[in-house]
């Protein structure tokens, strides 16, 4: 039984995860009630860029695809 029908809430949420986590998430938020979507907002070194959050909003990027890019002057590359 889906959690709604059963009158439960719906909760998305990450730890430290990188951006490229979290941007994959918030393109799943819509049907979510709940959103903790800040987990790479701490992490030093985040080798990729994505969704931000505004004013307690999360913006999307408008980059094709799913919108994350590695960061070019993130320290993990894939070439290593």
């Amino acid at each position: 039984m889906p959690a709604r029908q059963a009158g439960l809430g719906v909760l998305l949420g990450c730890r430290a995860v990188s951006a490229l986590d979290v941007t994959i998430m918030a393109q799943l938020a819509p049907p979510a009630g709940l959103l903790d979507l800040d987990g790479h907002l701490d992490l030093v070194g985040d080798p990729f860029s994505g969704a931000v959050i505004d004013q307690g909003r999360i913006v999307l990027p408008g980059d094709p695809g799913l919108g994350a890019c590695p960061r070019p002057d993130s320290e993990n590359t894939w070439e290593k």
